[in-house]
């Protein structure tokens, strides 16, 4: 079952993140401008579809959107899955406003957002 957004659990996660980045990844340099990944989940295509429309409104032109992806769990439930791309530096605060955004869509739409990542070493790896 999907899960309901609740930012100030989604802010405490992400310094965690951003500590950890920083501790541990020789690579990470703290004004780069780095690709992030949010991650979008929704058992309802069409609400999916709807706030990526209001998403790339509210971020602007810039973001990118990957198609949505069918995943079905084990239960039997399919549920959809899209990728939100954008291009900032690691810093917490904004980063927060951002997620904040995305997050507030989200639960207008009963979507779940799943997280975010990034790549600071510069690779792509899956």
């Amino acid at each position: 079952m999907l899960k309901k957004n609740y930012l100030n659990h989604v802010k405490m996660k992400q310094k965690d993140v951003f500590n950890f980045i920083k501790e541990k990844n020789p690579m990470y340099k703290e004004k780069e401008i780095y690709e992030i990944e949010h991650v979008l989940a929704c058992v309802n295509f069409n609400m999916l579809e709807k706030l990526v429309v209001e998403l790339t409104n509210v971020l602007g032109a810039d973001v990118v959107i990957e198609p949505a992806e069918e995943i079905k769990e084990d239960n039997g439930t399919i549920v959809f899955s899209t990728v939100v791309l954008t291009n900032h530096s690691l810093d917490v605060d904004e980063l927060m406003v951002e997620i904040s955004q995305i997050v507030t869509l989200c639960n207008k739409f009963d979507v779940v957002y799943d997280g975010w990542g990034t790549y600071p070493d510069g690779s792509d790896e899956e």
